[in-house]
């Protein structure tokens, strides 16, 4: 029996068998109430850790995933701070309410949610970084997408993205073009995002935006509004990251119109549909946007988003939906406004022949070699090289060739880089790409005329968009137009749509290649089909035999910005054209006139360099020498010393080089050709 204890006194009267008194109720463990908070708000959390931030699962995580996390403050007056950053929530939690709050313990309280902040805000910047530089290292390593068995599932092409042990990755990248975090998409269809990266805010971009910025949550939904389209779309990678994503595009985007291009959720929660109510929500938060969703015909196979309705019914359908919340409009400027701009400067890719920014059409008869031709140029473009007598502008080249095998294609290489004395090391930049024997068309048309990008140049435009090429070469009209080659708009619908609109938007010059028809070769215009085809490219070349010599010509029969009727007479050599120059050169070896042209290149380099270089063998300046060390340096030494005196003794025999002697210290220097000489390094 218990002792009464004496401080109860006379009670124990009262209780005569005794009692035990009662215990002291002591407040909860902070850290309890926080776990259970924690645990209320759906974070996969066991056991409270104080001071570093910690992450953990989540309801919605799949295994392995940890979005939420906590940071827990136990001194003083415990604080916790804790969110999902999937789902893109933070809240505070105190152990006191405010009410009871005494004003020292509210300073501390927010002392210690700022410092809490703090340290969230530092080890997710860290953190983010980290993943970040990871990222960018993986995606530049690996190979650039082409085909995928997820991309071929959902129709679309690859559009910026690379490819690593088969699985397909999707950079995310922030307003200034910095990859901050990567999709992973496995060929079953699984995704996965690098942890630690940084998804708020960031997007995939397909496209240039131009007026319309297209939001949508999933890549392959992307795709097809871009591919349907034209429009720039970005994709957030799910409905959470929609508004931030429009914000962020907002702010650099100011004048855009963007339109969010939700999911249709009602077959996952047919009383909230997250999907339209994430798009409804974001274009209410971003100033001037919209909102739509997918309108299906036929749902039976419950579908959610225009990825979808591009596989039922079509991108035409895509597009048809998209421009009811785009509907076209039509700008005019008054020229008054031109007054203070600078008059833009006509860009070449090849001056007179081939301008920037515009479709060239490259006719030829079957044989006669304007594959050959345009193989030629492109190695004179990707190796810094000159063309038939002229410079064209450097840089990477797209060669698309239907008609070609790989095969031919290299011994057709190897032949040019032969002939012009080039190494395969310098043709870096020449991305060539053979399609015989595969679906080539780039549009298609319906029975109104009405014409359709095709997949295939959904590939070739995410393609330039990786490569950025200064020209794309589309070998031939006959694979790749899918009308009526006499019907003119169609004819005009693809080289302005499939054509030009790349050269427009990537700052390239197209060259396409096409057979003349029966008329065009007798009547010498070397044309085809409608006139839509001569009046839709800017200029029109045209590659023919001449019938009364051994030689072929080079004509520009059309140009909008150069005059028509200039003619390259050029001969066919050792596996390579060459521009056919009357007298003695026109049967000098072709290595020799390589040769010569490459040290013209270089003595109006060096004269460009204000460096001159002299004839006299016994000078420190010798033109040969002073050349090979240049060859040199630039890992182009192909000819020696010898090689490159002779040109110079052929060139000073033909008096076509001038000779300009110091009055002062008798020295002579190379100025420069009394006229361009052939460049036979194309």
């Amino acid at each position: 029996m218990a002792e009464t204890p004496p401080q109860f006194g006379n009670l124990g009267r009262l209780f005569p068998g005794g009692f035990a008194p009662l215990r002291e109720v002591l407040p909860e463990d902070p850290s309890a109430v926080f776990l259970r908070t924690l645990q209320a708000d759906g974070l996969l959390v066991e056991s409270i850790a104080g001071g570093d931030l910690v992450r953990v699962g989540t309801k919605e995580d799949r295994r392995g995933q940890k979005s939420g996390w906590y940071i827990y403050h136990a001194d003083g007056l415990p604080v916790g701070i804790y969110g999902d950053w999937r789902a893109g929530w933070e809240r505070v939690w105190c152990g006191k309410t405010r009410s009871d709050l005494k004003p020292a313990e509210y300073a501390a309280q927010q002392a210690a949610i700022a410092h809490a902040q703090a340290v969230r805000a530092q080890t997710l910047k860290k953190r983010h970084d980290q993943t970040a530089a990871r990222a960018t290292k993986l995606f530049e390593g690996a190979d650039l997408a082409t085909v995928h068995p997820y991309l071929t599932t959902k129709g679309v092409a690859a559009h910026g993205l690379r490819i690593r042990h088969g699985v397909l990755l999707i950079p995310l990248c922030n307003s200034r073009g910095e990859i901050r975090t990567l999709q992973r998409i496995t060929p079953d269809g699984g995704k996965r995002y690098l942890a630690g990266g940084e998804k708020h805010g960031n997007f995939h971009l397909i496209g240039a935006p131009r007026g319309v910025i297209l939001i949508c949550e999933g890549y392959a939904t992307g795709a097809s509004l871009h591919e349907a389209t034209g429009h720039a779309v970005a994709v957030a990678s799910d409905k959470t990251n929609l508004a931030p994503v429009g914000s962020a595009l907002r702010a650099l985007y100011p004048a855009a119109r963007i339109v969010f291009c939700g999911d249709d959720d009602r077959w996952k929660d047919a009383t909230q549909n997250p999907g339209a109510r994430a798009a409804e929500s974001a274009a209410h938060g971003v100033s001037g946007a919209t909102w739509i969703l997918p309108q299906f015909r036929d749902d039976a196979t419950h579908p959610t988003d225009f990825n979808d309705l591009a596989q039922l019914e079509g991108l035409g359908i895509v597009r048809a939906q998209v421009e009811t919340a785009v509907p076209a409009t039509l700008d005019a400027a008054p020229a008054s406004l031109w007054a203070d701009q600078p008059v833009p400067v006509r860009q070449w890719l090849l001056e007179d022949w081939i301008p920037m920014r515009q479709t060239t059409a490259l006719y030829g008869d079957g044989g006669v070699g304007k594959t050959l031709l345009a193989q030629q140029l492109a190695t004179a473009v990707a190796s810094h090289r000159g063309f038939l007598g002229l410079k064209p502008q450097a840089g990477a080249v797209l060669g698309i060739f239907c008609e070609d095998d790989v095969d031919t294609l290299h011994m057709r290489q190897d032949g040019i880089n032969r002939a012009l004395g080039i190494g395969y090391r310098e043709l870096a930049e020449f991305h060539v790409a053979s399609r015989v024997g595969r679906d080539n068309l780039l549009m298609t048309f319906d029975g109104h005329d009405a014409g359709t990008l095709t997949p295939f140049w959904h590939e070739i435009d995410a393609l330039v968009a990786q490569l950025h090429p200064v020209l794309v070469i589309v070998d031939t009209a006959a694979d790749t137009f899918g009308g009526n080659e006499n019907i003119r708009p169609q004819v005009r619908q693809f080289v302005q749509q499939a054509l030009t609109a790349l050269a427009q938007r990537y700052e390239c010059a197209v060259l396409l290649c096409a057979h003349p028809s029966a008329a065009g070769l007798q009547n010498g215009q070397g044309t085809g089909g409608s006139t839509a085809w001569s009046n839709s490219v800017r200029s029109r070349l045209y590659l023919a035999k001449d019938q009364s010599s051994d030689r072929t010509i080079l004509t520009r029969k059309k140009s909008n910005y150069a005059a028509a009727g200039e003619e390259i007479p050029i001969l066919y050599a050792e596996g390579a054209f060459l521009p056919y120059t009357p007298g003695d050169l026109s049967t000098m070896p072709l290595t020799e006139r390589a040769i010569e042209a490459d040290f013209i290149d270089l003595l109006n380099d060096l004269n460009a360099r204000h460096t001159r270089v002299s004839d006299s063998q016994f000078g420190r300046r010798w033109a040969p020498a002073v050349m090979h060390k240049v060859l040199g340096q630039r890992g182009q030494k192909r000819w020696t010393i010898e090689q490159l005196d002779g040109a110079m003794e052929r060139l000073l025999q033909r008096k076509e080089l001038r000779i300009e002697i110091d009055p002062r210290k008798g020295t002579r220097w190379i100025i420069t050709a009394l006229r361009e000489v052939p460049h036979e390094d194309a």
